[in-house]
């Protein structure tokens, strides 16, 4: 099984020492810093290459851990080449260049994979199986927060609006894909934004904070963030007619799910790493299963997030196609 690793920066190095553990693996590494490819092949083991030709030359599946603003043309020369492709999130910074996307690994037989890696956590996969099993009744009210301190990436691109989206389409995209597929079609989102430093405030930035209507009458609060001082965390609830679900990563307790029948809590073990079942999710992908992610559903976490980005940037609520609202 070769897999190559096309960018070799910080997110690629979640996904490359999983990739390392899988059974048969051989990876292959290609930067435009050819010096980081080369670390990051010693590190995990592997070869690092000069060019994208080479790379796609030699491998099977392609990971795509470039900037935002790359991803469209990386993607296209693989999936040109007849590679499976996993693919960053947002898979791509419009709706037409994923269109596009989509339709050529249509063309070419193969699979684009988006990396939504919180389909992988076992504490959201959790949560969905008990709302789906009616643990909470009726889901009425959804509250989910992620946020950490602002990253940093090559040449700053991360806090470049143009090429990277900001934190809706960088962070909070997470989170539209597990609404969607946790309750379902949204018909429409209201979001405010703001930007902290020297640039403009009022255009979407650093912090997000986003109301969602389902078309089931559910609501959903999602906040996103660059600006916690204390790191890394996740969280969400999920209030029903008859009981709670709730998870925040920095409590001890894990998962709970309180109700009038049950009270039960659910811990990670060490071994559940989402990077890890994304990995062995990819690698079936490359052996002839199918994904369980679908390139669709990528797009309609891009289209949700892009009708955000558009609410931050002009005060309107924002009515969802319904061809775009969901998959």
């Amino acid at each position: 099984m070769r897999i190559g690793i096309w960018g070799t920066g910080g997110i690629a190095r979640a996904h490359t020492r999983h990739f390392a553990r899988l059974d048969g693996a051989e990876l292959v590494m290609y930067d435009l810093d050819p010096a980081r490819a080369e670390a990051m092949a010693a590190t995990v083991g592997g070869r690092a290459v000069a060019t994208p030709e080479e790379l796609l030359a030699a491998v099977d599946g392609v990971v795509i851990a470039v900037p935002t603003d790359a991803h469209y043309a990386c993607a296209r020369q693989a999936l040109e080449a007849g590679k499976h492709v996993l693919l960053e999130k947002p898979i791509t910074r419009t709706l037409e260049q994923a269109d596009e996307l989509i339709a050529l690994a249509q063309a070419k037989g193969v699979h684009l994979v988006p990396a939504h890696v919180s389909r992988f956590f076992p504490e959201f996969v959790a949560a969905r199986d008990r709302v789906n099993k009616g643990a909470v009744g009726t889901p009425a009210a959804i509250r989910v927060y992620r946020g950490g301190k602002a990253p940093q990436g090559t040449e700053g691109w991360f806090q470049n609006l143009a090429r990277s989206g900001g934190v809706i389409l960088d962070l909070a995209v997470h989170d539209f894909d597990w609404l969607l597929w946790t309750f379902g079609p949204v018909e429409r989102i209201y979001c405010r934004s703001v930007r902290m430093g020297a640039e403009a405030r009022d255009v979407p930035g650093d912090y997000a904070l986003a109301t969602i209507t389902f078309q089931s009458g559910a609501i959903a609060h999602l906040e996103s963030c660059w600006m916690d001082p204390l790191g890394f965390n996740i969280a969400f609830e999920v209030a029903g007619s008859e009981g709670l679900i709730s998870f925040d990563a920095r409590a001890v307790a894990g998962l709970r799910v309180t109700g009038a029948v049950q009270a039960a809590g659910t811990n990670r073990d060490a071994s559940d790493d989402p990077f890890y079942g994304q990995a062995k999710m990819f690698g079936a992908v490359l052996q002839g299963a199918d994904p369980t992610v679908g390139a669709q559903e990528g797009r309609a976490a891009l289209a949700l997030a892009l009708a955000a980005e558009e609410s931050a940037n002009t005060g309107r609520v924002i009515v969802m196609d319904p061809a775009t609202a969901s998959v």
